[in-house]
Order: structure tokens, then C-alpha cells, then sequence
């Protein structure tokens, strides 16, 4: 089972690295230092699948691939853009690094659901979290953890 999930994250990274111009296969010393910490403090003993570094014209960001199924997307100075665990809870210590709005919103609106991915939008008007709750629900937040957007 282990290994059949591993094949299907690598089939899904390079699916969707199709559209890049170019990307390139790294190991985990060649991300960003804060990358590399962000991994240590969230999923310190969980393998890396593999790490793609993806340069589209001037944008350069890593994809990181853990053996527990878990996507992680970051950005070229390192920091988080999104958290993916496929339908598995996020850890604690990541879910700590959202506004303290986000969580308070799903424990008391969906107290049977729990978060299974998260997503950073760092640019334009709509600066905030994307959030996604086992069940398919989909939540936006905005950079102080109000609730802006409902797709269920």
C-alpha cells in the first residue's frame, strides 16, 4: 500500500509539473534554508518522495513530496505556500501557524470535519487562506482569519 501511494504521488507531481517550463530535481540541502526548517519542525522522521524545483519565467517555487502522501509547496525565498495532506488531518503545528480565526471557525461551524489542505495567497486583493476540510468543504479566509468565501 505504501509503495502503491508513493507511485501515485510521484504520478500526480509530474502531471502537474507538465505545464512548467522547466523543472528541475533537487535534493532537500538545495531548498531554501527555511524550507528545510519547516520541514524539521512539521514533519521531523517523515522521508521525502521527491523535491522539484519549478521555474516558470521569473518565478521559481519547490514542490516536496513526503512519504506519508503529504504535498508541500513552497516559494523561492522558502516560506510555506500550501500545505496539501490529501484528505489526512494537517499537523497541529502547522495549523498553529494560522490565524487563530481559521481553526476557531471549523471547530464551531464543522466540528465533524477537519482540515486536510491549506494555501497562501500572498498577492492582489484577495490576500488570505484557501482552506480545505475533509468532505470536500472549501473555505476562504482573508489575512486576519475572517471567513470570506464558502464553497461547499
Amino acid at each position: 500500500m505504501k509503495k502503491l501511494m508513493t507511485i501515485a504521488a510521484l504520478f500526480t507531481s509530474l502531471v502537474s509539473f507538465a505545464s512548467c517550463e522547466k523543472m528541475e530535481i533537487i535534493t532537500v540541502a538545495d531548498l531554501p534554508a527555511k524550507s528545510q526548517t519547516f520541514l524539521k519542525t512539521h514533519f521531523d522522521g517523515v522521508g521525502v518522495v521527491s523535491v522539484v524545483k519549478e521555474i516558470d519565467g521569473l518565478e521559481k517555487d519547490y514542490k516536496v513530496i513526503l512519504e506519508n502522501g503529504f504535498s508541500l509547496d513552497f516559494t523561492r525565498s522558502g516560506d510555506w505556500d500550501e500545505v496539501d495532506g490529501r484528505n489526512t488531518v494537517l499537523p497541529d503545528s502547522v495549523l498553529a501557524l494560522l490565524p487563530a480565526g481559521i481553526e476557531s471557525t471549523v471547530n464551531q461551524f464543522y466540528p465533524d470535519h477537519f482540515i486536510v489542505k491549506v494555501s497562501r495567497d500572498r498577492t492582489g486583493l484577495d490576500k488570505g487562506y484557501d482552506v480545505k476540510l475533509n468532505g470536500g468543504i472549501e473555505l476562504e479566509f482573508n489575512d486576519s482569519g475572517v471567513l470570506v468565501e464558502l464553497d461547499d
